[in-house]
């Protein structure tokens, strides 16, 4: 079993992934996007292990989240949530109880 502890504060990519997103204006957006782009690329060379010994047939892969998407209050003049996480239908997020 691996788990990833991204992404997850202290919001940090490096250069090489944040690269990858040169569209991403908003600057916490691309970090989010670039540290999920690291998680990925971990993720694919795990699989291509398993699929050069041949072990994915019976192989399942499960992704879970404690959390859900990081939500903040709105900003000034109702600008959207910093992070534009929504868990919705659920409510709250991580320490909210």
């Amino acid at each position: 079993m691996h788990s990833y502890h991204m992404p997850h504060s202290p919001y940090k990519a490096a250069p090489n992934f944040m690269n990858r997103f040169p569209h991403i204006a908003h600057p916490i957006r691309k970090v989010m996007a670039a540290m999920v782009a690291t998680c990925d690329d971990s993720f694919n060379r795990i699989m291509n292990k398993f699929r050069t010994k041949g072990m994915t047939d019976n192989l399942l892969v499960v992704f879970s989240s404690d959390n859900g998407g990081v939500v903040r209050p709105f900003g000034a003049d109702g600008e959207p949530p910093v992070h534009g996480g929504n868990n919705f239908p659920l409510r709250g997020m991580k320490t909210s109880g």
